[in-house]
């Protein structure tokens, strides 16, 4: 996934990637990246984190602040796709 975070010229901050998946028990961390962000353009950064070996559901990266302020959440459902004489493999069916 690709996220590009727009910020004035002059800022430095430290932003995260939060990546939870929905359980039983609500919404559960799986990993958290952080990144430092400084300067601005017009355009935007474009930053991105990933992970690997990614579980079946419904999930969503948050993007969070130092002080935890939610900057934008993007989620996405996961399923897995099975492929004739092949091992099952993960990918995203729905972006929203």
């Amino acid at each position: 996934m690709l996220f590009v975070h727009f910020c004035a010229a002059g800022l430095s901050t430290k932003l995260f990637h939060n990546w939870q998946i929905h359980t039983k028990k609500g919404w559960v961390t799986q990993s958290r990246a952080g990144f430092a962000l400084n300067g601005g353009r017009y355009g935007g950064y474009r930053v991105y984190t990933f992970k690997s070996n990614i579980a079946a559901g419904d999930w969503h990266v948050s993007i969070e602040t130092e002080e935890g302020k939610t900057l934008a959440i993007h989620a996405f459902t996961v399923e897995v796709a099975q492929q004739s004489l092949a091992k099952p493999v993960e990918k995203i069916v729905q972006y929203f």
